[in-house]
């Protein structure tokens, strides 16, 4: 066997390389939270300490590019996570130096101060010192989509189109055309990973997302700790809260993200994204929460964070402010849950369901009660992929009528939408091939058949033979 040169050999993705990139993140974001908290001042020192951690990001992420850029191997769904991190970090530093910024006033206008030179009162280097912290969580984000777009063309399949010929046709079709009857043969079974006899932490969240679970309880109670016990100032007390309540959501997102690759038995991929969304933001948030409500009843705890916050919190704060600590812990877990349950619906009709229809359309049939005949898959096929941009749109034209007022541009989008929406809608209309046996059982029946939707007593043959030989349609 031919050795590759060390310089061209493929990047190994390990646990052991995934969990160092996740105690790298957190501990450059609690860092930033550090450093928040020690300079309570307008001094470039607040930001420039923040840029300090930040370049550990960027220089993780700038290694992570570099080494897929001399890779010579196709990716594997796990060498994604410690992309998947990286980018969480990234967008949490941009989220939290535009907030710290905020509370000292400067959001938005730092930019024009520095083009205009007009300073009022601000120092000029407080100002470059918050760009320079956005740049670097900007650029950071630049190197992480490069690096994921680059990933994507060494998937395999993304390189047998790039690299595609007679021959690649023919050996495919051979895999998967019977030589005997000619016919698509049947799929193999999709592999599962979890089922209805696991436990239901094996079940709903991987190792990944049990880790941060801990990390995130550990924070909510360190955050509160700080509230109560060190009484910070009031920018500082409001981001602390936020942070408390949020803390528990990556473990929810990425118990729910995990749908992909960890496909239920009976769930399959989506509906398990879906049940997770239901069930997991709830506990995972009461677990969490336990830690900070055993901890608030500590007199100290109790009484410093319900005088803190009802002396700096305002009324449109997360935090109840005047609260003790276990009813703002209780509150923030309600937050968090539902904050989960949205992420988990976004997830599912944005990532989740268009993944599995661009690369595993089948696994979407028995969902949608469509036939598995091999002489309707390809028509099945293009009515699922329709089905999931069809579901993306209406959340589209959702957000875009809420969001928007009479007269505004946005609605004009709106109105673009729902046209697609109501195209798409007319072709999943006009090509789905319905399962009827599985529909009957199910009582989904259609009360408007599709134009071509072969009738229950009918098989292939009556769509003219144009699909191939006469087979019975079967359940799935």
């Amino acid at each position: 066997m031919t050795r590759i040169p060390a310089r061209e050999r493929p990047p190994r993705t390990t646990m052991p390389r995934v969990l160092a990139t996740l105690g790298l993140t957190v501990l450059s974001l609690a860092g930033m939270l550090a450093v928040a908290f020690l300079v309570q001042r307008r001094d470039p020192l607040l930001f420039l300490g923040m840029s300090a951690l930040e370049l550990v990001l960027l220089a993780a992420a700038l290694g992570r590019g570099l080494s897929w850029l001399r890779a010579t191997r196709a990716t594997r769904p796990f060498d994604a996570l410690p992309l998947v991190i990286l980018l969480g970090g990234a967008g949490a530093a941009l989220w939290f130096v535009p907030t710290i910024a905020g509370n000292y006033g400067i959001r938005g206008s730092a930019l024009p101060r520095v083009r205009s030179g007009t300073r009022h009162g601000v120092p000029l280097a407080f100002d470059l010192a918050y760009l320079l912290a956005v740049g670097l969580s900007l650029a950071t984000l630049a190197i992480l989509a490069l690096t994921a777009a680059l990933m994507i063309l060494r998937t395999h399949a993304v390189r047998r189109g790039l690299t595609g010929g007679r021959d690649r046709a023919l050996e495919a079709a051979e895999q998967f055309v019977d030589p005997g009857t000619g016919r698509d043969k049947d799929p193999a079974p999709p592999r599962t990973v979890t089922s209805a006899s696991d436990g239901f932490l094996r079940r709903n969240l991987p190792p990944v997302s049990r880790v941060l679970m801990v990390l995130g309880a550990t924070t909510s109670l360190v955050c509160v700790l700080v509230v109560a016990l060190a009484r910070p100032a009031p920018e500082l007390t409001e981001t602390l809260t936020e942070v408390a309540v949020f803390a528990p959501v990556p473990a929810m997102l990425w118990a729910q993200l995990a749908s992909l690759w960890r496909r239920d038995e009976e769930l399959g991929n989506v509906m398990a994204t879906i049940y997770r969304s239901v069930t997991v933001p709830p506990v995972v948030a009461a677990l969490c929460a336990v830690p900070t409500l055993l901890v608030g009843l500590l007199p100290p705890v109790w009484t410093g964070f319900a005088e803190h916050t009802a002396a700096v919190l305002g009324e449109n704060s997360l935090a109840r402010p005047g609260a003790p600590a276990p009813v703002g812990a209780a509150f923030g877990a309600l937050v968090a849950t539902a904050a989960g349950m949205l992420g988990g619906l976004f997830i599912s009709v944005f990532i989740v369901m268009p993944s599995i229809a661009l690369f595993r359309p089948g696994l979407l049939f028995g969902a949608n009660d469509l036939s598995t005949e091999p002489a309707y898959r390809r028509a099945n096929i293009a009515s699922v992929r329709a089905l999931s941009a069809l579901l993306v749109g209406t959340f589209v034209f959702a957000a875009l009528m809420a969001t928007s007022d009479p007269g505004d541009a946005r609605r004009w989008w709106a109105m673009a939408v729902l046209l697609v929406v109501a195209l798409l809608t007319a072709f999943v209309w006009r090509t789905q091939r319905v399962d009827h046996a599985r529909r009957a059982e199910s009582g989904t029946q259609s009360l408007i058949p599709g134009p071509h939707d072969p009738r229950p007593q009918d098989g292939p043959e009556d769509e003219g033979g144009s699909e191939g030989p006469s087979a019975s349609p079967r359940p799935s």
